[in-house]
């Protein structure tokens, strides 16, 4: 990626820190607000980087724009934790972390392919576009 990347990648993790903090802020909306947050950051993510791609150009590295975002809400440390704890005989709660922590990640992953589908008109070539 570039600077422009970089200032995309900006935009994304401002307007996905705001999701997060209004969504985390019970006063505001309530208990369910973190129920979304997720998918809503997901959303915004792939909704923002499909913008500029089909605005400005296909010059841009969706793949580090959009993990790169989404890598601040994956909870890799428990997924770590939970591969050690599954390999020193705690199956329990090491299953009980890993499954909890790929179902976050599918969640994230599906709302940002959702924001890309509501912006883009053919996001699997995009995609494959921008990879070359």
């Amino acid at each position: 990626g570039d600077w422009t990347d970089g200032g995309i990648a900006a935009i994304c993790g401002l307007v996905s820190g705001l999701i997060d903090w209004v969504c985390g802020n019970p006063a505001l909306v309530g208990e369910t607000g973190k129920i979304v947050i997720d998918v809503l950051v997901g959303i915004a993510t792939g909704m923002i980087t499909g913008l500029f791609d089909r605005f400005t150009g296909a010059t841009h590295c969706l793949a580090g724009i959009t993990l790169g975002n989404l890598y601040w809400f994956f909870y890799g440390t428990a997924f770590v934790i939970g591969l050690l704890e599954i390999i020193a005989g705690e199956l329990v709660t090491g299953v009980t972390r890993f499954i909890a922590v790929s179902v976050k990640t599918f969640v994230l992953c599906l709302g940002a392919s959702f924001g890309m589908m509501a912006v883009l008109t053919n996001v699997h070539d995009t995609w494959l576009a921008q990879s070359d």
